[in-house]
């Protein structure tokens, strides 16, 4: 069965998602974030780690690199993969 990936306390950014931002898609060296805590959801995983751009200071989350960021509900696709699946 189809399990999407889990956000854990070791993901990492690989960039800025400002568009505005100098680092935004630019996998320069001394690009630098900080953690700033969490936020809670619904459904798995629960507790999204959020973070902060040092150079513009956006902050952002660790869904927003997931290919389930637009989705209300994550845990469908799982379900609709294996239904469609055969």
């Amino acid at each position: 069965m189809f399990t999407p990936p889990q956000h854990d306390s070791d993901f990492r950014p690989p960039f800025c998602p400002n568009p505005n931002c100098l680092y935004h898609r630019q996998l320069k060296s001394g690009w630098r974030f900080k953690k700033s805590g969490f936020y809670t959801r619904h459904v798995k995983p629960h507790r999204i780690q959020r973070f902060t751009c040092h150079h513009c200071r956006r902050s952002f989350s660790s869904q927003t690199f997931s290919s389930t960021f637009w989705n209300k509900r994550p845990d469908i696709v799982a379900l609709l993969f294996t239904m469609f699946r055969g």
